[in-house]
């Protein structure tokens, strides 16, 4: 039994130590935000260091919201939709995509002002999900319903929104699990310096066209 526990108790470091490089990662690409391609380095940044830990979800998404100008930028990070996806889950894909959106854009702004962790019960039709990956990915439906996405963003699932200093992070499961909550959560907080250094770099550059 005493062996048992001393087991627990690495297997309990190791797992800490893991989630501290993963936000350490993910903290790192954020400091070095200084342009919009930037802001996609970082999300697939984020989407493989949440993979890594474990958590089995088909893609984040990083919901981008300027302080000033109130506009929302939208990047989602998915394992890459062609059909080899379920053979090869260590590829993805980074989209910043364009309104409109298939989501609730004044549900994405209440949530960001509430700075409340929030979980919606969701349910895609594999319909809904085939018209959401042509918007995304320029598809014809044919195409776009013989993607391995469709089964996986399909049926019943958990949707988390994380608010950050200025945005949004969200995650889906088909089971709600508090440790992956708060695990995204650190890795969340790893993103909001970087952020607040982004929109400084945004400024100068503005400042220094006009």
């Amino acid at each position: 039994f005493i062996r048992f526990l001393d087991f627990k108790r690495l297997e309990e470091q190791n797992r800490q130590q893991a989630i501290e490089n993963a936000t350490e990662r993910v903290r790192s690409a954020a400091m070095a935000m200084e342009t919009r391609q930037d802001v996609e380095d970082v999300a697939e940044v984020l989407f493989r260091e949440v993979r890594s830990l474990g958590i089995d979800t088909p893609g984040t998404s990083i919901f981008f919201i300027d302080p000033r100008t109130r506009e929302m930028s939208h990047y989602l990070t998915s394992l890459n939709p062609g059909e080899d996806v379920l053979a090869d889950h260590s590829t993805w894909d980074v989209v910043p995509t364009e309104p409109p959106w298939h989501f609730d854009e004044e549900r994405i702004r209440e949530q960001f002002e509430s700075q409340q962790v929030a979980h919606y019960e969701e349910s895609n039709s594999p319909d809904r999900v085939v018209e959401i990956l042509c918007q995304y990915y320029g598809w014809e439906p044919e195409e776009a319903a013989r993607s391995p996405l469709v089964e996986l963003y399909s049926g019943d699932s958990i949707l988390t929104r994380i608010p950050i200093t200025h945005g949004v992070i969200d995650f889906r499961e088909k089971r709600l699990h508090a440790d992956h909550v708060a695990v995204v959560q650190e890795l969340a907080n790893a993103l909001n310096f970087g952020f607040v250094r982004f929109l400084d770099f945004q400024r100068l550059e503005e400042q220094n066209k006009a």
